[in-house]
């Protein structure tokens, strides 16, 4: 920001971002059937009208992870394979909401390009993105926008203020999606496409940039193509401002006021749970050049108690959608005869990591004979996504013994991967298993408080695998020594042993950013998703003891105590949890149960 004189007129702007949305428009839960307060563009929706109100001259952005991730997004994308002609509802909603631009996030692409492209034809503001081409070298969607808004000065003076908005996201969603978007497009560097983007809205005379980054922050230096780099986009000149995302974090952080980025930023967080809002003070020159003086960012959180919020608008437009979505989901699958829940899966395998695991190996083993496999472990590794976090108290997959409907099967499997398998050697195997345990902190032995996880990183990002007995020393950091053992059929792994891995196409292709996956070999992948090869399984239902599982061990110095954070409702089956020591502590404020466990 520029150092003006005091004298100068100034005006205000005020900018509001969602991110990562995710298909979540109204606030409604449907694995519960119920609506819920708190979550949806619906919540978001009475923060937008309240902000608008309060500003002479605002615009309404979103970041990208608008279109997957809920239930339904999954419908509307089934309503679109069928032939259904129906406005696609995140549109509808957005449409409703009168954004001014939305950026494209990497699951923009989950459903593929041609879906995709019918999308962005129903919008009514522009979608960006600055750094994906054609494999010809043309920017394959808008890379920015100019939006004019009448500002009024200090001087009583009324002026068109023209901002220009671009997006980036990671190069990665190349690989993620890899097998929808190999050989149709690529993906630039985003700060060599920012730089150049900036460029192109200085030509095209925009006052003030802001930049819609769907990227995290990272610790790290920012390196060419990386995932996260929002500090360094932040800190280019010619940008006043910045939306970050892609990580379910949420910016600026109440508990970490010392983080800050050279420009006003905000990293609202999911599923319209926060709106964010950044008020750029204008200074207007003698000139007549309007820059950026003063700023302020903050975010504003949609309440999660008391009874849920409802739009009559989106709601009008949404019924038909809405209502097709509550049916589909409770259309019967099969029977569980064990419930299955996710309240101790941050801690290691699960029944429901082992019925996920059981239906990944048998898919692998249908599809790849045993000549294929060339005397190399077939095993199997899956995450748990529904694990609270970034995403609430509530957020666990607790699905009953009983009828197992549409809605109990994607609250099993939450995303609509698709299976895989890559080939790994006992040093990859090693590697990849000792990474995700980054969830975990580093414990000490005389800490008098401590949490047992890491909230750098995601609980869902901790793989489960079968057949391989772990033990992790947590009071030893990753790289030294944090994986004490690593056994396969009580024989410890060897560096030259050979592993053929089930998985998902998120995993086989890098994502999660594990330094082993990097390098291993791709053995097979198939549009078929997971949630269907979990169906297929489920169709019979499973001898759960006979399932093919694993052991992992968590260790610490004698006597070390720590917090372990999971869902209120984990109080119903204590007996699940995988810890001889330990003592429920109580509900936070938050709503999440507290049990301290002791080493």
């Amino acid at each position: 920001m520029r150092d003006l004189s005091s004298m100068a007129p100034t005006g205000s702007l005020r900018i509001l971002a969602t991110s990562d949305v995710h298909g979540h428009v109204l606030s409604h839960d449907y694995f519960s059937g119920v609506d819920t307060a708190g979550i949806g563009l619906e919540a978001t929706a009475q923060l937008i009208k309240q902000a608008r109100s309060e500003a002479d001259a605002s615009i309404l952005l979103d970041n990208g992870d608008f279109l997957q991730g809920g239930a339904i997004s999954d419908v509307a994308v089934s309503l679109w394979q069928e032939g259904d002609a129906s406005p696609n509802p995140i549109m509808t909603a957005m449409n409703t909401l009168k954004y001014d631009a939305v950026g494209l996030g990497n699951h923009e692409f989950n459903y593929g390009l041609s879906y995709l492209d019918a999308v962005v034809a129903q919008s009514k503001c522009p979608i960006l993105c600055s750094n994906m081409r054609t494999i010809d070298g043309d920017l394959r969607f808008q890379p920015w926008t100019l939006i004019r808004r009448t500002v009024q000065f200090s001087d009583g003076s009324r002026q068109t203020v023209t901002v220009g908005v671009f997006s980036v996201l990671p190069p990665q969603t190349l690989k993620w999606d890899h097998a929808r978007l190999s050989g149709r497009v690529t993906i630039d560097d985003m700060l060599t496409a920012a730089k150049s983007t900036i460029k192109s809205l200085r030509v095209a005379k925009a006052d003030v940039i802001i930049a819609l980054a769907h990227t995290g922050l990272s610790t790290k230096p920012y390196s060419p193509f990386c995932e996260n780099g929002a500090r360094a986009l932040a800190a280019l000149e010619g940008v006043d401002a910045v939306v970050f995302g892609h990580t379910h974090l949420q910016f600026p952080n109440a508990g970490d006021p010392t983080q800050k980025l050279a420009k006003p930023a905000v990293q609202p967080g999911v599923w319209g749970r926060d709106l964010g809002v950044i008020d750029l003070t204008l200074a207007q020159e003698k000139s007549g050049q309007v820059t950026v003086s003063d700023s302020t960012a903050t975010l504003r959180h949609t309440p999660s108690g008391g009874a849920p919020s409802i739009d009559k608008g989106l709601r009008k437009a949404l019924v038909s959608i809405h209502q097709e979505t509550a049916r589909r989901m409770q259309h019967p699958v099969s029977t569980l005869d064990k419930r299955l829940h996710s309240y101790f899966a941050a801690l290691g395998p699960t029944a429901l990591s082992d019925v996920i695991n059981a239906a990944q190996i048998d898919a692998i083993r249908t599809a790849l004979p045993p000549s294929d496999l060339d005397g190399a472990h077939l095993i199997s590794a899956t995450c748990v996504s529904k694990v609270g976090g970034r995403n609430g108290s509530t957020y666990y997959t607790d699905v009953p013994d009983g009828p197992l409907t549409y809605s109990g099967l994607a609250d099993l499997y939450v995303f609509n991967n698709t299976i895989a398998a890559v080939e790994v050697n006992g040093a990859q195997l090693k590697s990849w298993v000792e990474d995700v345990s980054r969830i975990f902190a580093t414990l000490n032995a005389d800490a008098p408080s401590q949490t047992l996880l890491d909230p750098q990183y995601p609980a869902y990002d901790f793989d489960h695998f079968t057949d391989l007995d772990i033990k992790y020393d947590l009071s030893r950091p990753i790289g030294n020594g944090r994986l004490a053992s690593l056994h396969f059929m009580e024989k410890q792994v060897e560096d030259t042993d050979r592993f053929v891995v089930a998985t998902n196409n998120y995993r086989a292709t890098g994502g999660g950013d594990l330094t082993a996956l990097k390098s291993a070999k791709s053995i097979f992948s198939a549009p078929i998703t997971s949630r269907t090869i979990l169906q297929e399984f489920l169709a019979t239902p499973p001898d759960y003891a006979a399932l093919r599982t694993g052991q992992t061990t968590l260790s610490a110095a004698a006597g070390t105590r720590c917090i372990f954070s999971t869902g209120p409702n984990a109080q119903d089956v204590l007996t699940d949890l995988p810890f001889e020591t330990y003592r429920v502590s109580g509900l936070t404020p938050d709503g999440r149960l507290e049990i301290e466990l002791t080493f």
